[in-house]
């Protein structure tokens, strides 16, 4: 039985290499073939891709590329709450997602196949590859769009005077709007006073709000 794929879908571009052998099946032999260089050409300009969005991310993420600068109010209570750490764990997230897409996959193609040993021959392996590489390529425009968002937005966090100790808001008057200010809390690093100022929108809803999106759509259309 060869890989199913969805109505109009072409296997060689979903995968960027063909693993059919000249029967429409995937075997060992189909896949040691596909996977010899020279690659197509769409693989190294998606690899470039790529790339350039994790680069443009990591600028955007350390501050190196500037966003908005927002000013606040002198010792406005909305920002003078204690940092307490993330409430959720970037690894947590990660783990979740990471046992719940191969989870949800087998239990749905279990249900499909009423054969548990079907879920995993090399046909279904290479099924949930196609699930989870357009789950991926999702996962990354959801988490730059969500990145420049809050580079161009540049709300405070709650916790943004304990993290970034402005120098202007140590002697002024309360209520007056300060537009310029450095901060010098050097009990942190750099990057945490670029994130003090990554409020909205949240990085973890945008992520989970895809990923339940997503698997919802995926089951449906399985």
């Amino acid at each position: 039985m060869a890989t199913r794929f969805a109505k109009g879908e072409d296997p060689t571009e979903i995968l960027q290499f063909n693993f059919l052998d000249s029967e429409g099946r995937i075997t060992k032999e189909s896949i040691k073939s596909a996977l010899k260089p020279p690659y197509p050409a769409k693989y190294y300009i998606n690899v470039l891709l790529m790339v350039i969005a994790l680069l443009v991310f990591l600028l955007w993420n350390y501050g190196i590329i500037q966003g908005t600068k927002l000013g606040f109010f002198c010792n406005d209570p909305l920002f003078s709450h204690k940092y307490r750490g993330d409430t959720v764990m970037p690894w947590m997230l990660g783990v979740a997602l990471g046992i719940m897409l191969p989870g949800l996959y087998l239990t749905v193609e279990w249900i499909r196949q009423s054969n548990f040993e079907a879920v995993f021959s090399i046909e279904h392996i290479f099924e949930f590859y196609v699930y989870f590489k357009h789950y991926m390529i999702g996962l990354v425009i959801v988490a730059g769009v969500t990145e420049l968002a809050k580079t161009i937005v540049g709300e405070h966090r709650p916790h943004f005077f304990d993290t970034c100790r402005p120098d202007t808001n140590l002697n002024c008057t309360n209520g007056t709007y300060i537009f310029d200010y450095t901060c010098t809390n050097k009990n942190v690093a750099m990057l945490d006073w670029v994130d003090a100022s990554r409020s909205f929108p949240s990085g973890h809803s945008s992520i989970s709000w895809f990923t339940a999106i997503f698997c919802a759509v995926s089951t449906i259309q399985h």
